[in-house]
């Protein structure tokens, strides 16, 4: 685990430090996945952000690696106070969209990640949110409702997502935005 703190710990959580090296290494060798779900619980905020946005780009190819992790993700998603982990592990649910076993656990997190502090994390817990109602067509409605609140945000940019959201959701024929579905599984079901 040594060497995974050590690359996780460069940088702030303005940058992205080392994630990029941390998930090709971890993508290549996936005995250290749980290394990896292990920093998330790391007193740096650094490591925890990097971490979280290594999990994210690692579960874009591999969402299966994320199942058994899914109590420890939601927590780390609700209650962490860096804004970048929760950002990271809103996307994160949003690669288990496909997934019928984590969908319910995703939707509850994601629904509390709706009124989070940050925008940020506001917009991608409503893309996520996006993702799983456009797969999953019953479970459209309940988000439509929850999402639709979100386009009396304080934030512009979280509004215009809601906008786009609901409109993705209630027109099938409309092409899922650019950018909102990042992994490669997900994309396939979209």
């Amino acid at each position: 685990m040594g060497t995974l703190i050590h690359w996780l710990s460069e940088g702030d959580l303005t940058t992205d430090g080392r994630a990029n090296e941390v998930a090709g290494l971890v993508g290549s060798s996936p005995q250290l996945f749980p290394d990896l779900i292990a920093a998330l619980s790391f007193p740096e905020a650094a490591v925890r952000g990097h971490a979280a946005d290594a999990l994210e780009k690692i579960a874009r190819n591999h969402p299966e690696w994320v199942h058994e992790y899914m109590p420890t993700l939601r927590r780390a998603a609700i209650a962490d106070p860096a804004a970048m982990v929760r950002w990271h592990l809103a996307m994160v649910f949003g690669h288990l969209a496909g997934s019928s076993e984590t969908q319910d656990p995703s939707c509850q997190t994601l629904e509390q990640l709706l009124h989070d502090r940050s925008a940020t994390v506001r917009s991608w817990a409503l893309t996520s949110l996006c993702i799983i109602g456009r797969l999953s067509p019953n479970r459209s409605p309940r988000i439509t409702r929850q999402i639709s609140a979100l386009t009396r945000d304080p934030s512009a940019a979280v509004r215009k997502r809601a906008d786009r959201a609901l409109k993705t959701l209630t027109d099938p024929e409309l092409p899922f935005p650019k950018g909102w579905a990042k992994g490669k599984k997900v994309l396939g079901e979209i």
